[in-house]
């Protein structure tokens, strides 16, 4: 399975020019899955367990990581999950920061944060999303 989403009007398009469809649009479902960079949250989350072990953490290296996470999401998904899409890239990206904006991550060390904020941000963010493509 290809991890890009495929859209209504692209599945329309290439049957439209006498293609035999090979693929399928995505359903709601398919196309949540593939918004959700699971490979990049998986890795900070492991990143996050190995920096919270430390007896000594700085607020700095929760952000470094957060961050290189964060830039790293589309390199990951266009070179190596192939995705072309920008919309896409977009999205998924923003994904990721809602992921960790809602686990807590290093905004649990701003003092204006409240684990309600991130509880409630990732449900409308996932149901908003399913929306695109």
């Amino acid at each position: 399975m290809s991890r890009q989403v495929i859209s209504k009007n692209e599945y329309i398009q290439i049957k439209n020019a006498n293609i035999k469809p090979q693929i399928k649009q995505d359903n709601y479902l398919q196309r949540l899955f593939k918004y959700i960079p699971s490979e990049i949250i998986l890795l900070f989350i492991t990143c996050e367990k190995i920096l919270l072990s430390q007896s000594d953490i700085t607020i700095g290296i929760y952000w470094f990581i957060s961050i290189f996470c964060f830039v790293a999401t589309p390199f990951y998904l266009f070179f190596v999950a192939k995705v072309k899409k920008i919309s896409q890239l977009v999205i998924s990206t923003l994904s990721f920061a809602v992921w960790v904006f809602a686990i807590g991550g290093p905004f649990s060390f701003l003092r204006w944060y409240k684990p309600l904020y991130g509880a409630i941000t990732l449900p409308l963010f996932t149901f908003i999303v399913s929306f695109f493509g």
